[in-house]
């Protein structure tokens, strides 16, 4: 009976096995960096919708202010 366990793998199913984590690592980071963009794109017109109406109080200011969410 073979034993089972990391070191009875053949080299060839190791390799592969190491590059599919690597895939995957790039994938996840890929994933990170856009969703960090995402956030950045969103505080920034955030912030140039309200900040206006913060600053100025005025109507005009109002008016700019995206509908609300949910």
């Amino acid at each position: 009976m073979k034993k089972r366990g990391a070191y009875n793998y053949s080299p060839q199913s190791r390799q592969r096995k190491q590059r599919q984590k690597v895939k995957i690592k790039a994938k996840s980071a890929k994933l990170r960096n856009y969703s960090l963009v995402l956030h950045f794109i969103n505080t920034v017109t955030y912030y140039a919708y309200f900040l206006p109406s913060f600053l100025l109080g005025s109507q005009e200011a109002r008016k700019l202010t995206p509908p609300k969410r949910g």
